[in-house]
């Protein structure tokens, strides 16, 4: 679809791969390495599905937020995991990583 629109407006989408949040992981993605995690992210940007390739790696997020101070704030070990498997990729790839931290908390962890 993203082709699509893209073909039909003239105008350049870029694509983003993600594993968005915590709570949203596919199962696969708990017991997979960093560098399994990686791969899947390399794979999106180099080949792609349907004709469109990732051109950016994100938006990852965190909303473990249960603490009001945003210095306590930490991201989950399954947060961490994926975000050092993105970091891997985006050094094997030169492609941006995008990050997003609810009501403005975590970004210095993340």
């Amino acid at each position: 679809m993203l082709k699509a629109i893209s073909e039909g407006s003239g105008v350049q989408v870029v694509s983003g791969i993600a594993l968005y949040t915590e709570e949203t992981y596919p199962a696969w993605v708990r017991g997979a390495t960093e560098t399994r995690l990686a791969d899947y992210f390399v794979r999106e940007i180099e080949e792609g599905r349907d004709g469109v390739r990732a051109g950016l790696i994100g938006e990852l997020t965190s909303h473990n937020e249960e603490r009001p101070e945003p210095a306590a704030y930490r991201l989950t070990e399954a947060e961490s995991h994926v975000f050092r498997a993105a970091a891997q990729a985006q050094r094997r790839t030169g492609v941006a990583i995008t990050t997003h931290a609810s009501l403005g908390r975590g970004g210095h962890a993340q």
